[in-house]
C-alpha cells in the first residue's frame, strides 16, 4: 500500500518508466501530481534523478513546480544544482527558494558542500544564483565563504546572502568585516541571537525608511546640480562651476561629495580642483567619496597625484585599494610598474591583486615574467574565490617571455579548471615559443570524451602561430578529425585551415582544397578556400621542381598542385613558353573555384583568359555573362549575353544558365516585358534537363502574371498620361519600358491612331521617347512611314 501511495506500482509489476513519471506530473488531478513527483524524486535510477534535474533547470514550470513542492516536504542534496537553475527562473523563484531553504535547513552540511562546489565551478553570469543559495544553508560554515566575496565584483549578492542567513542589516563590506571579526568563532545559534537582540535595540523598518528617502532626496538634488553645472559649463563660465563644486565637496551627503569630486575631472580647468580633490582622498570618512576622489586625483594630477595615491594603497578599505591601483596604472606609466608588483603579492584582497595585473599587462615590466610565473604556480593550488591565477595567465601571455611557458604548460596539463587551460592555451601562442608545441599537440590528441571544445579549438589557433612541421602536420590532420566522433568542433577545423593559412606549404593545398569541398560547415568550407588560395599563390614561387607540375597541365584540372603551375605559367609566360600556350586552354576549373567562393571579380578575371584561349566555347561564354550578374555589371552581362541567346540551342550546355542570368539581369532594370522574351517556350523547355526546365518553367510563370498586371497598368494610366504628357511622360514612358515590347507598341500605336487628339499627340510622344522614332504631329506620308517604322521595331529587338 505504501507503494501505491508513493506513485509506485504493486509488488511483482515493473516501475514505471521515466516518460510515464514525467507525463503523470501533468495528471489535473493534485493527488495524482504529487504521487508522480514523489515517484520520480524517490527512484534511485540514474536516469529519474536526469530527468528531474532537467524538469527544474529548464523544463516546463508547471512540472518543476510539483518537483520543488515535494523537495520544500522532503530536501534531497543531489538536487542542489538543479534547484539552483530553478531560482533563476522568474516563474520558479519562489517555490525553488522555498525548497533551498528547507535544504538548507534540515541539511546544512550536505546543501554547504554542494552550494560551494557549484560556486566554485559556476559560470559568471551564474554566480549570483549560487550566492544567494548558500545564504540558505543555515550553519556558520556558510559565512566564511560569504565573507570572503565582499573585497570582489560579487560583494553584493554576498551581503544580500549574509542578510538572510545572519538577519543582521549591515550595507557596506566594511561594517560586515568588522562584524566578522568580533564572531568569527560564534556558531550560527549564537549569531541569530545577537541578531535578535540587535533587532531589538533598533527600529530596523524606521532606518530603512530614512535611508530611502535620504537617497531619493540626494538623487533629486544631484539632478538639479546636474543641470546647473551643464549650463555653466555650456556658456564657458568657470566661476559659476567652480563655485557648484566647491560647495558640494563640503556636503554632509557622502554621496554628494562623491559626485563633486568624480566631477572635478570633467571640469573647464581641472587642476583648480586638484587640493580638494586631495583632500578628500586623504581626509573623507567615507570610503564612496576617497574611491571617487582617487579616479579624479589620476586623471587631473597625473604625476603630481602619485604619492598621494601610494599612501592609499596601504589603506583599511580593498575598495580605496583597487581605486588607487587603477588611477595609479592611469597616471604613473612605468614609474609606477614596482607598486603594481607589490599589490600583486598574496597578502592583497583579489580585487586589488586582479586590478594590479590587469595594470602590469599594459605596462609589460621587463624581467617581471619570472616572478609572474613563480606567484602563477603558487596560485594554482588555491580555491577558485581566492585564486588569481586566470589574471596571472593573461599577464604571462602579455609580457611574451619564454619564462612562462613551464608553468603555462603545467596549467594545462594538471588544472582541471576548463577556464585556466583555455588561458593557458592561449597565452602560448602569443608567448610563441616552440616548447609549448608538443603540449598543444597532446592536447588535441587527447580521447573525444576527454576534449574541451574552446580548449582545442584554441590549441588549434595556438600551432597556427607558432609553425613549424609539426604543427603544420597536426593542422592538416586536424581539418577532417573533428567530424566523425561524437562531439564535432567546426571551430578547431575552421582555426586549423586560418592556420595553415600562415605556416603551410605547398603539401597543404590538397587537404585544405579537400575541406573546402566536403566540410558539413559553411564557415570551415570558406576558411579553407581562403587559405588554400592565398597558400598556393604565395608558394607558387618557392617551387623548384615546376617542370614536373607542368607536364600534366590539362591531365589533372582538379590537382592543387597543377592549379599552383597554372596560375604561375600564366602570370609569367615567358619563363615558360612551351607550357603557355597550353595552359591557357584549360584556366576554367581554377575561375570555377572562384565562382564558388563568390570570389566575382578573380572569377571574372579568370574566366576572361579561358575565354580568350578558347572564344568559340558557348558555355563558358554563358558562364562569364552568368558572372557578371552576380558581380552587379548588369550592361555588361546584356551586352555581351544577349547577342549570344540565339547561338546556343535548347539542351546544349550553358542554354539554362545564359537564359536565367539574362532574365536576372532584365528584371534588375525593371525591364520584365525583355526579360519575359528570354523565357524558352514548351518545346524548348521539354528538352532541357529537368532542373533547368523547372527554373525557366517558374520564371516564365512569374514573368507572365507580372507583365499582364503591367499592361494593365499602361491602360489604367493612359488617360491621366494623356492630359499632362508633359509632367507624366517620363514615369508613363518607364512603365512602358516594363511591359512587353511588342504589346506595349501595339497599344500606343492604336491610340496613336484613334480619332481623340489629346490621345494622338500623347500616344506619339510615347512612341518617340519608347523606340527613338521621330512621329509627327500632323497626318501625312511622314506620318504614316514613321508609324509603319514604329510597329516593325519590336521585331528587330534583341532576343
Amino acid at each position: 500500500m505504501a507503494l501505491c501511495a508513493a506513485g509506485l506500482p504493486p509488488e511483482g509489476q515493473p516501475p514505471p518508466t521515466i516518460e510515464e513519471l514525467v507525463g503523470r506530473l501533468r495528471d489535473p488531478h493534485p493527488e495524482a501530481r504529487a504521487r508522480a513527483a514523489a515517484a520520480l524524486l524517490s527512484d534511485a535510477r540514474e536516469e529519474s534523478v536526469s530527468a528531474a534535474a532537467r524538469i527544474l533547470a529548464s523544463g516546463d514550470p508547471a512540472d518543476a513546480r510539483e518537483l520543488l513542492l515535494f523537495l520544500s516536504d522532503r530536501p534531497d542534496p543531489r538536487f542542489a544544482a538543479p534547484l539552483v537553475a530553478s531560482s533563476r527562473r522568474p516563474p520558479l523563484a519562489e517555490p525553488a527558494e522555498s525548497a533551498l531553504d528547507s535544504l538548507g535547513k534540515r541539511a546544512p552540511d550536505e546543501a554547504f558542500t554542494a552550494l560551494r562546489e557549484g560556486l566554485d565551478n559556476a559560470a559568471l553570469e551564474e554566480r549570483a544564483a549560487w550566492i544567494a543559495a548558500l545564504g540558505h544553508v543555515r550553519s556558520e560554515k556558510a559565512i566564511p565563504p560569504l565573507v570572503a566575496l565582499l573585497s570582489s565584483r560579487d560583494a553584493e549578492p554576498a551581503m544580500a546572502a549574509l542578510r538572510r542567513l545572519t538577519t543582521l542589516s549591515f550595507a557596506e563590506p566594511r561594517e560586515w568585516n568588522y562584524w566578522w571579526d568580533r564572531h568569527r568563532d560564534d556558531s550560527l545559534e549564537e549569531i541569530l541571537r545577537d541578531a535578535g537582540r540587535r533587532l531589538r535595540e533598533e527600529n530596523a523598518s524606521l532606518r530603512t525608511a530614512v535611508e530611502r528617502e535620504t537617497a531619493r532626496a540626494n538623487e533629486l538634488e544631484k539632478t538639479a546640480l546636474k543641470d546647473r553645472l551643464r549650463a555653466a559649463r555650456e556658456k564657458k563660465d568657470s566661476v559659476a562651476e567652480r563655485a557648484i563644486l566647491e560647495k558640494e565637496f563640503g556636503n554632509a551627503q557622502p554621496p554628494l561629495r562623491a559626485w563633486a569630486a568624480e566631477e572635478a575631472r570633467l571640469a573647464l580647468t581641472p587642476a583648480d580642483f586638484l587640493p580638494a580633490v586631495f583632500r578628500l582622498l586623504a581626509e573623507d570618512p567615507s570610503v564612496a567619496v576617497r574611491v571617487a576622489a582617487a579616479k579624479s586625483a589620476g586623471a587631473i594630477g597625473r604625476e603630481k597625484a602619485l604619492d598621494a595615491l601610494r599612501a592609499c594603497l596601504d589603506d583599511d578599505a580593498p575598495a580605496l585599494r583597487v581605486a588607487a591601483v587603477n588611477a595609479l596604472a592611469e597616471a604613473g606609466g612605468s614609474a609606477v610598474a614596482a607598486d603594481m608588483q607589490r599589490m600583486v603579492g598574496p597578502a592583497q584582497p583579489r580585487a586589488v591583486r586582479e586590478a594590479a595585473i590587469a595594470a602590469l599587462k599594459s605596462l609589460k615590466p621587463a624581467g617581471f615574467a619570472g616572478a609572474a610565473a613563480a606567484l602563477l604556480a603558487s596560485e594554482l593550488s588555491k580555491p577558485g574565490l581566492d585564486s588569481v591565477a586566470p589574471a596571472l595567465i593573461e599577464l604571462l601571455g602579455a609580457l611574451r617571455d619564454e619564462a612562462g611557458v613551464d608553468v603555462l604548460v603545467a596549467a594545462l596539463q594538471k588544472s582541471p579548471d576548463k577556464t585556466i587551460r583555455f588561458r593557458a592555451v592561449k597565452s602560448l601562442g602569443e608567448i610563441g615559443s616552440s616548447r609549448a608545441v608538443a603540449p598543444l599537440i597532446a592536447e588535441l590528441d587527447r580521447p573525444p570524451a576527454e576534449q574541451e571544445k574552446d580548449v582545442v579549438a584554441e590549441a588549434v589557433t595556438a600551432l597556427g602561430v607558432l609553425g613549424g612541421d609539426a604543427a603544420r602536420a597536426r593542422l592538416e590532420k586536424a581539418l577532417s578529425e573533428f567530424i566523425d566522433h561524437d562531439n564535432p568542433n567546426p571551430k578547431a577545423r575552421e582555426n586549423a585551415a586560418r592556420g595553415l593559412s600562415k605556416t603551410g606549404t605547398l603539401a597543404s593545398v590538397e587537404p585544405l582544397l579537400k575541406c573546402a569541398k566536403s566540410d558539413p560547415d559553411s564557415a570551415v568550407r570558406k576558411e579553407a578556400w581562403t587559405a588554400a588560395f592565398a597558400l598556393s599563390d604565395g608558394a607558387a614561387a618557392r617551387l623548384d621542381a615546376l617542370e614536373s607540375l607542368l607536364a600534366r597541365v590539362g591531365n589533372a584540372e582538379a590537382d592543387a598542385p597543377w592549379r599552383v603551375a597554372l596560375r604561375l605559367v600564366i602570370a609569367k609566360p615567358g619563363n615558360f613558353p612551351d607550357a603557355a600556350a597550353k595552359a591557357k586552354k584549360h584556366l576554367r576549373p581554377l575561375a570555377d573555384d572562384y565562382f564558388a567562393l563568390k570570389d566575382w571579380a578573380n572569377a571574372l578575371k579568370w574566366y576572361g583568359e579561358a575565354l580568350a584561349a578558347s572564344p568559340d566555347d558557348l558555355s563558358l561564354a554563358a558562364r562569364v555573362v552568368a558572372c557578371r550578374v552576380k558581380a552587379a555589371d548588369m550592361a555588361g552581362a546584356l551586352a555581351q549575353g544577349e547577342p549570344l541567346v540565339g547561338k546556343i540551342a535548347p539542351g546544349a550546355a550553358g542554354y539554362a544558365e545564359l537564359r536565367l542570368a539574362l532574365i536576372e539581369a532584365r528584371c534588375a532594370r525593371n525591364e520584365q516585358g525583355r526579360a519575359l522574351a528570354l523565357c524558352p517556350d514548351d518545346g524548348a523547355l521539354a528538352v532541357l534537363p529537368a532542373g533547368e526546365g523547372a527554373a525557366l518553367s517558374a520564371e516564365r510563370t512569374r514573368l507572365q502574371a507580372a507583365c499582364k498586371e503591367i499592361l494593365a497598368q499602361v491602360a489604367k494610366n493612359f488617360p491621366a498620361f494623356a492630359e499632362k504628357p508633359e509632367a507624366s511622360l517620363k514615369g508613363y514612358v518607364d512603365l512602358l519600358k516594363s511591359a512587353p515590347v511588342t504589346e506595349a507598341v501595339a497599344f500606343l500605336v492604336g491610340k496613336a491612331e484613334s480619332a481623340e487628339a489629346a490621345e494622338k499627340v500623347a500616344a506619339g510622344r510615347a512612341l518617340e521617347a519608347m523606340t527613338g522614332i521621330a512621329i509627327p504631329a500632323e497626318d501625312g506620308d511622314a506620318r504614316k512611314k514613321a508609324m509603319d517604322e514604329a510597329r516593325a521595331w519590336p521585331d528587330k529587338q534583341t532576343p
